[in-house]
């Protein structure tokens, strides 16, 4: 998945969190390879109007992160925000993970 990103849009996954947690997840698996969009437009989308904050903490309780692609939600400003997933325990430092992330979707993208 992390070579092809869409293949995972069509896994189905048995996601176990609060159901905001679950609507913001679901709504991850939305946004395409190599594309991002702010915490608050995320929490717009689903329907929680200014609610940014509670969309990162939901980003950060991912537990897959391979399959719900967390790494393409920014602060406002473009930047990373630096709560790195259970799942990534133990992996580079969380801001370079997402740039690394989205800059080999852009490169599989553009095959």
């Amino acid at each position: 998945m992390v070579e092809a990103p869409q293949i995972g849009v069509s896994l189905p996954l048995d996601l176990r969190g609060t159901a905001f947690q679950r609507r913001v997840w679901l709504a991850l698996r939305e946004i395409p390879p190599g594309k991002t969009v702010s915490y608050e437009e995320l929490a717009r989308r689903i329907g929680s109007g200014k609610r940014g904050k509670a969309v990162a903490s939901a980003c950060a309780s991912n537990p897959l992160a391979v399959a719900i692609p967390c790494h393409r939600v920014t602060r406002s400003d473009g930047s990373a925000f630096r709560a790195l997933p259970a799942s990534h325990v133990g992996q580079s430092a969380p801001v370079e993970y997402a740039h690394h992330a989205l800059s080999r979707e852009d490169r599989t993208q553009a095959r």
